[in-house]
């Protein structure tokens, strides 16, 4: 019977059998990382930190009514937005200029005049520095924090040490350009100047509008107008109600003058001539009916009292007729009135209308004149705000942003570090050698032990002969 194999003694056995390659390619791991660790050029890291405090309120020169301004907590697109502000072309390259300026810094190895150069080799060798710094410059949020951790990478610790020191005051100096630009008062003082007059002239206009129509209030002459119709549409249902009553008493008296009979017009009011001449014929008609009681109406007393009767009723019907006529004058000034009541009401309705057309535009240039103050007293603030952000200077610009920790060089090189190096080379040689040999076992096909050629071949072994060198 074939017993399984005995996985831990192959591998001891693979082991020994390629121990002098194992040890050989250890041996140069470890050489190669010793001399990494000694003799490669060490470099070394420059460390700061931001703290991005708060973003910046929105300030929107469009939206015209007075806000306070509203701050917000930051995000982390807020620190990624400030990482891409910080590593920008612009913040690095006013950074290598200011170096480059000073005598400071000089980064590569081009430090000669470059008066002879043409425009296009200047900006392309600028650019190949700029990316030969962003290359080195590493900018992260840190955990758990408004903090952004930027560090730069150089051969030299105090160089490296001033290159990020001027690029955090370089990036400082561009945020403040960018968040409160130069050019911002500017505009602020061309929209105030613009609004200004703007509402300089609707001012005149409405000033002029309230001369030549001597309207100081027309809401309050529409108000007294209507107060007015009223007190005329009260007169003027007044007039025509005793006008129909006067036009009835005039057409009933027509009618009581045309009648042959005897009328007393007893129906007439508050005419005490006529009343006491009613009274009077009615009297003689009395006494001319009693007559008839004793005489004949053809007797001389009859006759004579008859006669009485008549002048008496032809009298008080000329009286009546001139009392009629009295009347009907009377009725025709009602019907006059009238017409003219009618008239100063559809003046009062036209001068109302023409009030509120006023009314209109006078409420369309007062709303006008109220936006154009709010504009011009909102851009005039955001004018004097630009123009104390620009005297604040360097304050303001540090009142979003701080520099938490000013550049600081490294605690020794960052690579490479021989303590560290030399073993971990060790450890790599080591696995790389077992690796190796363990590679070449697994593609090698021969036969190893007697045992393989039982198991492969079917013969038994009879006995075996170790390798002799």
């Amino acid at each position: 019977m074939i017993r399984s194999e005995d996985y831990k003694r192959e591998l001891v056995i693979i082991f020994f059998t390629h121990l002098r390659m194992i040890i050989a390619i250890t041996l140069m791991v470890l050489v190669g990382a010793a001399l990494i660790g000694f003799f490669w050029p060490k470099t070394y890291s420059a460390t700061g930190s931001v703290l991005v405090k708060t973003k910046k309120p929105d300030s929107i020169p469009e939206a015209m009514e007075l806000t306070f301004p509203k701050f917000t907590d930051v995000t982390k697109e807020d620190l990624h937005s400030e990482i891409q502000l910080l590593l920008s072309a612009d913040v690095i390259g006013k950074t290598i200029t200011y170096l480059e300026d000073n005598k400071l810094v000089f980064i590569g190895k081009d430090k000669s005049d470059s008066a002879s150069l043409t425009p296009e080799q200047r900006n392309e060798i600028f650019t190949k520095k700029i990316y030969t710094v962003k290359n080195h410059l590493e900018a992260t949020p840190l955990p758990a924090s408004n903090v952004i951790g930027v560090t730069y990478v150089g051969k030299n610790p105090d160089k490296s040490v001033i290159l990020l020191d001027t690029l955090l005051e370089q990036y400082m100096t561009y945020r403040s350009e960018i968040f409160s630009p130069g050019e911002e008062e500017g505009f602020f003082t061309d929209q105030a100047k613009g609004f200004k007059d703007s509402l300089d002239a609707k001012e005149e206009e409405l000033l002029n509008l309230i001369r030549e129509k001597r309207a100081t209030d027309p809401q309050k002459e529409i108000t007294n107008n209507l107060l007015l119709k009223g007190d005329l549409e009260r007169t003027l249902n007044q007039l025509k109600s005793s006008t129909i009553d006067k036009k009835a008493s005039i057409e009933y008296l027509e009618k009581t003058l045309a009648s042959p009979d005897i009328e007393y017009f007893s129906f007439i009011e508050n005419n005490l001539s006529l009343n006491n001449f009613g009274v009077a014929l009615q009297k003689v008609y009395g006494d001319w009916r009693d007559t008839l009681r004793v005489y004949r109406p053809n007797s001389e007393n009859a006759r004579e009292l008859r006669g009485e009767v008549n002048d008496l009723s032809r009298a008080l019907k000329s009286e009546v007729e001139a009392y009629k006529d009295n009347q009907v004058s009377q009725y025709k000034a009602m019907l006059r009135n009238i017409a003219d009541i009618e008239g100063r009401l559809e003046t009062v309705d036209e001068k109302n209308v023409n009030l509120q057309e006023l009314d209109f535009y006078v409420q369309r240039l007062t709303r006008e004149v109220n936006f154009l103050k709010v504009s011009y007293e909102t851009f005039e603030k955001r004018k004097e705000q630009a123009r104390m952000n620009r005297d604040m200077g360097s304050m303001t610009k540090y009142r979003y942003v701080s520099i938490v920790n000013r550049a600081f060089p490294s605690n020794g090189p960052i690579f490479p570090q021989s303590g560290k190096i030399i073993p971990f080379g060790l450890l790599v040689g080591f696995i790389l050698g077992c690796g190796i040999a363990f590679t070449l076992e697994h593609f090698d096909h021969t036969f190893k032990k007697p045992r393989d050629v039982e198991v492969y071949g079917g013969v038994p072994v009879i006995f075996c002969i170790s390798q002799l060198k």
